[in-house]
């Protein structure tokens, strides 16, 4: 069995969120746990949400990308939620965390659980003709 050679590390695994509250951000800590450089990037993939059908961001990360880094070494990303997933959603989620790297052709997932509260966000209209 190979071992997984990039580490992830989400310091909480239940957050509760108020939609559009300036609060609603997480780190995601990413560990280069391979023998070369590598450069790495995360997405969120919410349960039971179409991401073709979404047609918005509903969160942000800060940095996009992380540059290559050493062996051994770590880079935190910050994960802002700005928008529910599902239009309208407030209530528990799971979230999967997907970390991967293009040179390492690898990649390592966690579970999240969030609690998505209503607050100030995208209207729940929708008008199809």
């Amino acid at each position: 069995m190979s071992v997984n050679q990039i580490g992830l590390e989400i310091p909480q695994k239940e957050l509760s969120f108020k939609v559009g509250s300036t609060n609603n951000s997480f780190p995601v800590v990413v560990v280069n746990d391979s023998n070369q450089f590598a450069s790495f990037q995360i997405e969120l993939i919410a349960a039971g949400a179409d991401t073709k059908e979404v047609g918005y961001e509903w969160y942000t990360i800060s940095p996009d990308v992380s540059v290559k880094i050493p062996p051994g070494d770590l880079v935190e990303f910050v994960v802002a939620i700005i928008e529910p997933p599902i239009a309208g959603f407030s209530g528990v989620m799971n979230i999967t965390v997907r970390a991967f790297s293009i040179e390492l052709r690898e990649e390592n997932r966690e579970v999240l659980r969030i609690n998505l509260q209503q607050g100030a966000g995208r209207s729940l209209l929708r008008l199809e003709v």
